[in-house]
């Protein structure tokens, strides 16, 4: 994804231009080396990610599970969510170790999990954590590979997958992670849900550092001193890896001339490495049924038609459920836009008394073109997702992101509410919420 890219997706989905800059890295980084266990194509988890980092700051990674803390950052919990949410549905304890089911909740288009792991041991511990979705309906599943990947996305917790370890201790002996799925449609038949935990000791001695990040890059002069003086770096989020370390990627390398699966070739260089030792794996498994799915509280009925100066808007979504907001529209133009990031054709969106609402539903964009229509027009094809919209919305003002430079170190709901101040009204279009 180009550089110009990834900061105008920051533009409508970030909520501080400080923390955009300070997570770019880190996103990159995590973007050149993903490889998932869960099967998201990288676009998805690319935009995801993102949402994931940008929109949480640093506190998110320590308390991680709270479901509805995430859905409803401004604390007005919809009675729909607080229904349908299934608290503690399932644990699993080994060798002092104890992972957590917190907590599920399934709407008409996403899948949240939150849970939490703690060590009652007397050393330090690191674990990994991934997690599986099988779907009993084959057409589900192909709705799912479908949906991840596509328009809908995936988000997990930074802890999830990538060859990232967290660090449990005496004084930090708690973290919880949560994984989101979205979906294009409704599921027929129940999800079975597996979070896996395998956890390991070291006799390595415990470093800090200050960007656990640096830690991907093989050959770099902190990752080689780690490695020489065996030390096991932990950043201030209590995340660690030795995807860097010579032995280790010596390791896995073998493992997968074998033939065998990356993620599991990965567990085993752990310990072929001779860094750690296995002392535990966990796994909890919850059913999921999709008729605890509440009905949406606002779904079109029918695709809307706007005609506005210089393009047709076709909105043929706009779906807010109980955990999430859904909407999607086609941009028919004459523009010669080279993309849809760049130009400013996709909307930031206002609620009916000019609040936004983007960032605060921590709504992420992606799109693109379709193909060219007969007319010679060019139409482009965009979704937007995130959090629930609040209950107190009766309106939505669609309003063009247009060109207008962010300025630096500017919130983000300084810099929608400027776009809209400095936007013609004849260029917006507002979407009024009916029962």
């Amino acid at each position: 994804m180009p550089k110009d890219a990834i900061r105008d997706l920051f533009d409508s989905v970030s909520p501080d231009a400080s923390i955009v800059l300070n997570t770019e890295k880190e996103i990159r980084n995590m973007i050149e080396r993903k490889n998932d266990n869960r099967r998201i194509p990288l676009k998805a988890a690319v935009i995801a990610l993102a949402a994931c980092l940008i929109l949480t700051g640093t506190a998110l990674a320590l308390n991680a599970s709270g479901i509805l803390e995430r859905l409803f950052p401004n604390g007005n919990i919809s009675k729909q969510a607080k229904d349908s949410i299934v608290i503690n549905a399932a644990q699993a304890t080994k060798n002092g170790i104890t992972l957590n089911l917190d907590e599920y909740l399934i709407d008409q288009n996403t899948m949240h999990l939150g849970w939490t792991v703690s060590s009652e041991r007397d050393r330090d511990v690191f674990y990994t954590t991934s997690y599986e979705l099988n779907y009993t309906n084959p057409a589900d599943e192909l709705l799912a590979e479908n949906s991840i990947g596509g328009h809908y996305g995936s988000t997990s917790s930074i802890d999830v997958g990538n060859d990232m370890m967290v660090h449990l201790s005496k004084d930090a002996p708690i973290y919880s992670g949560f994984t989101d799925y979205g979906y294009n449609g409704g599921l027929t038949s129940p999800i079975q849900a597996k979070v896996i935990v395998q956890a390991y000791e070291t006799d390595y001695e415990i470093a800090e550092i200050v960007q656990v990040m640096d830690l991907y890059e093989p050959g770099s002069e902190i990752v080689k001193n780690l490695e020489k003086e065996k030390k096991v770096a932990v950043d201030a989020l209590h995340r660690s890896t030795i995807s860097g370390y010579s032995a280790f990627i010596e390791a896995r390398g073998k493992r997968l001339k074998e033939g065998m699966d990356i993620d599991e070739a990965s567990e085993l260089a752990l310990v072929e490495s001779g860094v750690f030792r296995k002392v535990a794996v966990l796994e909890v498994n919850v059913t999921i049924q999709p008729g605890q799915t509440p009905v949406s509280r606002y779904s079109l009925s029918e695709p809307l038609v706007f005609e506005l100066p210089g393009k047709t808007v076709v909105l043929k979504t706009l779906a807010i459920d109980s955990a999430s907001t859904i909407i999607e529209y086609d941009v028919i133009t004459d523009a010669n836009a080279s993309s849809i990031l760049k130009d400013g054709l996709y909307y930031i969106l206002f609620d009916q008394n000019g609040i936004p609402l983007t960032g605060d539903c921590s709504i992420g964009m992606e799109g693109g073109e379709k193909e060219p229509l007969s007319s010679g027009k060019r139409a482009w094809n965009i979704v937007h997702s995130g959090n629930p919209i609040p209950e107190d919305v009766n309106a939505i003002t669609f309003v063009p992101k247009g060109t207008l430079e962010r300025m630096e170190m500017e919130a983000s709901n300084d810099y929608f509410i400027r776009i809209k101040e400095n936007t013609d009204i004849n260029t917006c279009f507002t979407v009024h919420l009916t029962e």
